[in-house]
């Protein structure tokens, strides 16, 4: 049985067969056995209990554990109701349109908000993209060649959003986009539709430096929420950062890392993880549904962390000394030949982007050798030529000046937010972008952890945005699960032991939901026949998984074994 009762029951309280039933509609005539949605469920907790979205396989898999499943759902199943045609027809009606998986996911987290009190203050925005093995694909498919964000640029891919709670990490929007689109025209959409979910626009919404584009916080202002993004370092920003730098006598202040609560953890100096200040200026851009001219002021967050100015000190070094390294051999190289020696030091210059820090001067040398004319051992008396060769030698210095000045401004970031001091700090700001790795770690739960996207064999577009969209439930569910227990375990201010297995004595308040799971493992459920009746045997509970479903709001009862029964009416002797 392992985890499977606790998966089942969790998606029926997330209400996934109803939802999706409610939005996909009742299937054909021909159908039989489980809804759709109740197959959608089933697949989901496939998913989580296998860590594979392999659809061939989940016949065989509901065959081994069908009485689980049926005790789990409350209804019988058979391996036919779970064949990979089922499931491609499946995945065809939830990806036909984006708009059905967009009302699923909307539905799902309206329920989840409104039934878990899930806090609604903040969102995260971010993009990644997905690589797949296929060839030769039609010119409009979703799956195209693009920048990837998987450094496979010899593959196609598709591109994903993903709009999340803060600071849950539970996944309300997913869309899906052709490989070859960037990132920053898609914010705007995926805002709308994570405001769908929500239900209004009193939100701080977090996102990188591809989410501060003028158009994307002009329309954020206009809409009524509050942005929080880093600007790119662009040539313009970079000089706005380093006047902002030179103009920062005694306004700059300690940053600490904070706690849960947003209270800092330690306030001596030694213990700073950075620095900053806080800089208004005024914004203007144009209303997207009026034109008019929209002015608003903007909080400009120029902050400095220690660790990532000493890992950017470090590799510029390091750049350099290479530069210097490279150099030296390309003289070796091309010394013979001015112009092309010329050529390839301003090739190598530009493309290792340490031009300014190095100056390269080019000092031509002449060297006099004899040449003796006549054949064998020169003597005293042999008569020779005197021969000038000239070669070019390369005296490269550090531009000592230009360095510090470059030194001065790694590890500074400028940010912007259209809030106010009262509204966000410097601290709180800080911490609210330290935060950005929760859509990561949905991107790598997706793609390499439980749901493990990647290889992806489906071809058609519906069928992989359906796909996409059981995923994303599925990933739902573990965050969830995972806010659900952190939640409970705070307030009552205790936490967990077991979960680790190498190390058994060891406590955690901040359980993972994969740790969760794997602590089911070996629970059985043995099926005896006794004369005309079967009776079911479960294995029982242990204290920590019985604390386990206590915590996540389950009851029991889901691992309780069946009454006994008719054997005919129970056991599918086929």
């Amino acid at each position: 049985m392992d985890c499977i009762p606790l998966l089942i029951c969790w998606l029926l309280r997330m209400q996934v067969d109803q939802i999706i039933d409610r939005v996909v509609g009742l299937p054909h005539g021909n159908w039989r056995g489980i809804s759709p949605g109740k197959l959608a469920l089933v697949y989901v907790a496939y998913v989580l209990h296998q860590c594979t979205h392999v659809l061939q396989p989940m016949e065989a898999w509901v065959q081994l554990h069908q009485h689980t499943l049926r005790l789990a759902l409350g209804e019988p199943i058979i391996p036919a109701d779970c064949t990979d045609d089922r499931l491609e027809i499946l995945l065809d009606r939830l990806g036909k349109e984006p708009c059905v998986g967009e009302q699923v996911l909307q539905q799902l987290g309206q329920h989840a908000i409104r039934v878990y009190a899930l806090p609604t203050a903040g969102v995260r925005i971010d993009f990644t993209s997905v690589s797949v093995f296929h060839k030769q694909i039609d010119d409009d498919s979703l799956l195209q060649f693009g920048r990837s964000k998987d450094h496979r640029p010899d593959l196609r891919q598709f591109k994903l959003a993903l709009g999340t709670l803060d600071p849950l990490g539970i996944p309300l929007v997913t869309t899906l986009l052709s490989g070859e689109q960037s990132d920053d025209p898609h914010y705007i959409d995926t805002y709308e539709k994570a405001m769908a979910s929500i239900g209004h626009r009193q939100v701080l919404v977090v996102g990188d430096c591809k989410m501060a584009s003028l158009q994307t916080r002009t329309w954020m202002q206009v809409k009524g929420s509050r942005y929080l993004t880093p600007l790119p370092m662009n040539q313009n920003v970079a000089k706005e950062l380093e006047k902002a730098l030179q103009d920062r006598t005694n306004r700059s202040k300690k940053v600490y890392s904070v706690d849960e609560e947003g209270i800092p953890r330690d306030e001596e100096p030694e213990d700073a993880i950075g620095e900053g200040f806080v800089l208004e200026t005024q914004c203007e851009g144009k209303h997207p549904e009026t034109g008019e001219q929209v002015t608003w002021t903007e909080q400009r967050f120029v902050v400095c962390s220690y660790a990532h100015a000493e890992r950017q000190i470090e590799a510029m070094q390091a750049k350099v000394a290479k530069a210097e390294k490279e150099l030296n051999q390309l003289q070796n190289r091309f010394g013979q030949n001015e112009q092309a020696l010329k050529e390839q030091v301003d090739g190598y210059l530009k493309k290792s982007g340490i031009e300014g820090l190095l100056k390269v001067e080019f000092r031509k040398e002449i060297r006099e050798q004899r040449k003796y004319k006549g054949r064998g051992r020169p003597g005293v008396n042999s008569k020779y030529v005197m021969e000038k060769n000239e070669s070019w030698q390369l005296e490269v210095t550090r531009d000592e000046a230009e360095m510090a000045r470059q030194q001065g401004l790694l590890g500074w970031r400028m940010y912007a937010s259209n809030t106010t001091p009262q509204e966000l700090g410097l601290q709180a700001a800080v911490a609210s972008y330290r935060e950005s790795w929760q859509p990561e770690r949905g991107f790598h739960r997706l793609k390499k952890g439980m749901m493990s996207i990647a290889p992806i064999w489906l071809k058609k577009e519906e069928r992989i945005r359906g796909l996409v969209l059981l995923l994303t439930i599925a990933l739902m569910a573990l965050t969830l699960v995972e806010y659900v227990v952190r939640r409970d375990l705070y307030e009552r201010k205790e936490k967990v032991q077991g979960l680790h297995d190498l190390r058994g004595g060891k406590k955690t308040d901040r359980p993972t939901t994969e740790r969760m799971l794997k602590a089911f493992e070996g629970i059985h459920l043995v099926i005896l026949v006794v004369g005309e009746q079967e009776v079911g045997y479960v294995t029982p509970l242990n204290p920590l998984q019985k604390l386990l479903l206590e915590r996540m709001g389950l009851p029991d009862s889901i691992y309780a074994a069946p009454v006994p029964i008719s054997a005919p009416g129970y056991i599918n002797k086929s």
